[in-house]
């Protein structure tokens, strides 16, 4: 099923996201969520989509790219490697492009499906990407994405 992408100003893109819970994960909640997430993206002629986006205030993002695709649940990032800024655009923030500063290499920590912890490092456009997605699940209480905040 196709998910209403949500836009600025949506207080939604704005709140502190929760982690996902094991119930959800082994409740087919999180699967059929996942599946609507990547309907979605694939229709919005995205590359990645984080839960927020579609309403829900998870831990969770998805991305495509160039044959690979992660799933993320509850994850976290050791950022490494040098700066560099490039053009990017985002489907909650529409007919927009800025040029956003990422590292070019970083260290995914995430569950998988299973409940495995994976790591595993990432380097140029999907770094990238990660990090694209990570900012709207990565809110601190209190806090607001620095997408939102710098480019809306």
């Amino acid at each position: 099923m196709i998910l209403d992408i949500k836009t600025v100003p949506d207080p939604v893109l704005r709140v502190p996201t929760i982690e996902v819970t094991h119930l959800q994960m082994t409740d087919g909640t999180i699967a059929k969520l996942v599946g609507d997430m990547f309907e979605t993206m694939n229709y919005s002629n995205g590359i990645g989509l984080s839960a927020p986006q579609v309403g829900q205030s998870l831990r969770l993002f998805i991305v495509r790219w160039t044959g690979r695709q992660l799933i993320c649940i509850n994850p976290s990032v050791e950022q490494a490697g040098r700066w560099g800024a490039d053009f990017e655009s985002c489907l909650s923030i529409p007919d927009k492009r800025v040029r956003v500063p990422r590292p070019s290499r970083i260290w995914l920590h995430w569950t998988d499906f299973k409940g495995d912890h994976i790591t595993k490092k990432f380097t140029h456009m999907m770094a990238r990407v990660i990090m694209h997605e990570f900012d709207h699940i990565g809110i601190e209480l209190g806090s607001t994405p620095k997408l939102i905040t710098d480019y809306a």
